[in-house]
């Protein structure tokens, strides 16, 4: 299936050292917590904001943003 949609952003996220959190039943777990980033697009560009530990089958970020009707 193509895709017709433009992407909304980019996201660079910057992660801590991982930090072993024990065995799971898929093997061992790791998680690392949000140290910052940026996102961005055609139209808007701003910082991730830092966030506690994240692991590898789900992920919470928290993005700052401001709402604005510039064009």
């Amino acid at each position: 299936m193509q895709n017709l949609t433009p992407p909304l952003f980019s996201l660079d996220v910057e992660l801590a050292p991982a930090i072993e959190a024990g065995l799971a039943p898929q093997g061992s777990r790791r998680i690392s917590p949000i140290v910052g980033g940026l996102f961005s697009g055609s139209r808007l560009r701003r910082t991730v904001l830092p966030r506690g530990p994240i692991g590898t089958s789900s992920v919470r970020i928290e993005l700052s943003c401001n709402a604005s009707n510039k064009k």
